[in-house]
């Protein structure tokens, strides 16, 4: 598990954060569900699993009970024992410690596991499958844009990582960036931070290809939206 990138870390922590609430509902500690919220995964091994909020936050979760509740949920998702470290970081700090340089090789970040060829079909995705493999063969032509909506575990990330492994596969000429919103937004405040943003954006519209998982936490955030709007 080491290397992984931002968005495999992201993608594995949901499914951790689903599990942790399902935990603090069933022991009536909804309270920590707040802090809980505004927690990131770092970084994961066999070991130990490197989790980041804020000073107030270390404070609250980086105790015992909360730990066993945070394992408790690492082991039900990734079957291993693993001990997690609550780690206290600013938010400039996290800008700078996880994303790095903006997207300066564009790095596809694709996941290439995720492919058409090995994703389980069923009633609840059939159409969206189809959807996906339509655009992929036709990119900027046929649905485009193309959202995917529905619940967890269906396999929205699988199809979209499908999309650009597909894509990349059949030409090699198309630049391709999948990204995960919560990154974007990072992005985007460490671009106005640095006052490098008309370069991000630059960066941004080279790319022939685009692919935002989880694309609802943009909501509310004005500056990511405007600048996602007018790629």
């Amino acid at each position: 598990m080491n290397n992984l990138n931002f968005d495999a870390l992201n993608f594995i922590y949901q499914q951790i954060k689903e599990e942790i609430n399902l935990i603090l509902t069933a022991k009536n500690r909804e309270d920590l569900n707040l802090y809980i919220d505004d927690t990131q995964l770092t970084q994961l091994n066999d070991s130990y699993a490197v989790i980041t909020t804020g000073p107030t936050g270390k404070i609250i979760l980086d105790k015992d009970d909360v730990k066993n509740i945070i394992n408790a949920a690492i082991k039900k998702v990734l079957k291993k024992d693993i001990v997690c470290k609550i780690v206290a970081t600013t938010k400039d700090d996290y800008a700078d410690n996880i994303n790095g340089e903006l997207i300066s090789d564009l790095n596809d970040n694709l996941m290439s596991e995720f492919t058409f060829d090995n994703f389980v079909v069923g009633p609840s995705n059939k159409q969206a499958r189809m959807a996906a493999y339509a655009c992929a063969v036709s990119p900027g032509q046929s649905f485009n844009p193309l959202i995917i909506y529905g619940n967890s575990g269906l396999g929205k990330t699988h199809l979209l990582n499908a999309i650009g492994n597909y894509i990349k596969n059949h030409d090699k000429e198309k630049k391709i960036l999948c990204v995960s919103s919560m990154k974007f937004v990072n992005d985007v405040v460490k671009a106005i931070n640095n006052n490098t943003i008309e370069d991000y954006k630059s960066k941004l519209n080279s790319v022939d290809v685009l692919l935002v998982d989880d694309i609802q936490i943009l909501s509310g955030k004005r500056k990511s939206e405007e600048i996602f709007f007018n790629i």
